[in-house]
């Protein structure tokens, strides 16, 4: 039986404008992601494309767009830990590596209601080419520790949802009272930034069948732009005040291709709006996004960078957010 896709559009408009009136906030350095030894010959002894984070307690989960391995560590360990997400070793030629590679951009926590008995981690692609359609489920063995890694093939959805961002790049994903959002960073010349929207339980049960069947939503997000570069979407989080994401502008007209970097904002959307709030001192390209603790006063932040280069580290940062500053 052939099975339909209903997918519905709207556009969310951006209503601070002027760059000079946003507020800039200074990143500190928690630590570098440093690793005992090189996972390959070749490699250095570190991560150097953070992408997505999870923070569970003491516990920090770092997935890389550049590696088959998620890591994890706790903020006083000497080196991260690595747990293999695939079989398949990739070349440490770059260009080469990048054909190979998952693109694993995003970094979702279920759990142990949603992926029993005790939770699972997913590593989420970007969709960005046909090599880039495979998430993979790690579940958790013990409070902290992770179990073998499953891999899905997800290219049914993306299939499914790609004509509406016309070339796909998902950067993260966000869950929230049983809904998933898809964030989109429409970063090359044809495609659209926004957010695709989906029940959970439709997520879900196309993660572990194939099969994705139901509506999804899509909003188109038109930011604005940096020096003259388009800012586009990269991973978000939920907090009680909605959704924050990071929105870097990286001078390309592709979903495949690096480009100069120019800074990264933080963005709220509320509803079908969004509203960017601060922008990050200095400039990096911020990847991934964790809530370290959430008052009436303020929101702390983790976040993690990808500098785009094998021979550079990322590292943890953190922030403090007013709320003032949000609405």
């Amino acid at each position: 039986m052939m099975q339909t896709l209903c997918i519905f559009m709207s556009i969310l408009t951006l209503h601070s404008t002027s760059y000079a009136a946003i507020p800039s906030v200074k990143l500190e350095v928690v630590r570098s992601l440093n690793l005992e030894a090189p996972l390959q010959k070749g490699r250095g002894a570190f991560v150097s494309a953070a992408s997505g984070l999870i923070v569970l307690k003491n516990n920090f989960y770092v997935v890389s767009d550049d590696e088959m391995s998620l890591f994890s560590f706790q903020k006083d360990d000497k080196n991260l830990k690595s747990y293999p997400l695939s079989t398949k070793e990739l070349s440490v030629e770059p260009s080469v590596r990048k054909a190979q590679k998952g693109d694993f951009e995003s970094l979702i926590y279920l759990s142990k209601t949603e992926w029993a008995p005790l939770g699972a981690l997913v590593a989420w692609p970007s969709g960005s080419t046909l090599q880039r359609m495979k998430a993979v489920v790690i579940p958790f063995k013990s409070e902290s520790e992770l179990d073998k890694a499953i891999e899905f093939d997800i290219a049914s959805l993306y299939k499914k949802i790609q004509p509406q961002a016309k070339e796909l790049n998902i950067e993260g994903v966000v869950i929230h009272d049983q809904k998933v959002f898809l964030l989109q960073r429409g970063n090359s010349k044809g495609s659209k930034n926004g957010i695709f929207e989906m029940p959970f339980d439709m997520w879900i049960k196309g993660l572990k069948t194939g099969v994705w069947a139901g509506e999804i939503d899509f909003k188109q997000i038109k930011i604005g732009k940096l020096n003259d570069v388009k800012l586009t979407l990269s991973d978000g989080v939920w907090t009680k005040k909605g959704m924050l994401a990071l929105a870097p502008a990286e001078d390309t007209s592709s979903n495949y291709m690096d480009g100069a970097v120019h800074g990264t904002m933080l963005v709220q959307i509320i509803g079908n709006e969004a509203y960017v709030i601060a922008k990050f001192e200095p400039i990096v390209k911020l990847e991934g996004i964790a809530i370290e603790s959430e008052t009436d006063k303020s929101i702390k932040l983790f976040l993690v960078d990808d500098a785009d280069d094998p021979k550079k580290t990322s590292s943890l940062y953190k922030v403090e957010i007013p709320n003032t500053w949000l609405k």
